[in-house]
């Protein structure tokens, strides 16, 4: 299973109705031999502490020490700057997430985002910690502060090399007040959940997007007859009942108002209809 940002909104609404949380989910997953390939861990800066244009700067300038030398700059200042630190199985990628929706005509509140990417043994390591001691926020900011640091003057790479660099060099150097505060700020986050209602709308889109080509595959080699039995026997959830119910209503809502804005009124039509069939029995003095 392969979640993108917004799959995992909606996913989590559904483990919401199950009474689930995302810790209790990965925890049956692990029971069922589960293996997790890749772990995706966002903190998101809501309030405009980084600076991309300075981000960028310091990685241009060697005004940064990673673990890993390996980085990667992409984008501009109009759409938006991504900086990448490391190579898998670990990847600390600081962007413009403002800029990013923008880009896909969305809206957001969030102004930049840093990123933990890991795969295989590095997110194996990362869920093992969350289960043992319960400190996800705590932990991955640790791990944020340990491999990736940003100063106000150019690094010396001779000055690197040795043992114990943090502690004899790297500490000794200025630090970026944006990127310390961040990284002093982190112990106090917490992690949240953005669960996202469903609607028929995004539904239909999403289905439109990602099904449809699968659908005529089936279409095509013969199955279409089983995803019809398939419709037919499938059970909805207790809030999917209500979405369908709350569909027809504004559906039948919008359809009584435009036939009433066209002076085709059905509760006037059966008033008339009840009056005159009244008058009709009346007249034709009915045994009935």
């Amino acid at each position: 299973m392969y979640l993108t940002g917004q799959g995992t909104r909606l996913f989590e609404k559904a483990l919401l109705e199950q009474g689930l949380t995302w810790k209790k989910f990965f925890v049956q997953a692990k029971r069922f031999k589960g293996t997790f390939s890749r772990l995706d861990i966002a903190i998101n800066d809501n309030w405009s502490l980084l600076d991309m244009d300075e981000i960028i700067e310091a990685t241009q300038q060697n005004r940064f020490w990673s673990k890993s030398r390996s980085f990667a700059i992409h984008g501009n200042n109009q759409d938006g700057w991504t900086a990448n630190f490391g190579k898998s199985p670990f990847v600390i990628r600081i962007y413009d997430k403002q800029k990013e929706q923008e880009q896909k005509g969305l809206e957001t509140s969030i102004k930049n985002r840093v990123e933990l990417e890991l795969h295989v043994d590095r997110a194996e390591q990362v869920i093992s910690e969350w289960f043992e001691n319960d400190n996800l926020v705590e932990y991955s900011v640790s791990i944020l502060y340990t491999y990736l640091w940003f100063v106000d003057e150019p690094i010396d790479d001779e000055e690197l090399k040795g043992t114990h660099v943090r502690e004899r060099y790297i500490d000794t150097l200025k630090p970026m007040p944006a990127w310390s505060l961040l990284t002093s700020l982190g112990q106090s986050m917490k992690f949240v959940r953005e669960p996202k209602e469903q609607s028929v709308d995004s539904i239909l889109s999403w289905i439109m997007k990602y099904v449809v080509p699968s659908l005529e595959v089936l279409k095509k080699t013969g199955h279409w007859h089983e995803v019809i039995e398939a419709m037919d026997k499938a059970n909805l959830s207790p809030e999917q009942e209500k979405l369908v119910k709350a569909n027809l209503v504004n559906a039948i809502t919008n359809t009584k108002a435009n036939l009433e804005h066209g002076n085709l009124n059905f509760d006037k039509q059966q008033r008339k209809y009840v009056e005159e069939t009244a008058e009709f029995e009346k007249k034709a003095n009915l045994p009935f």
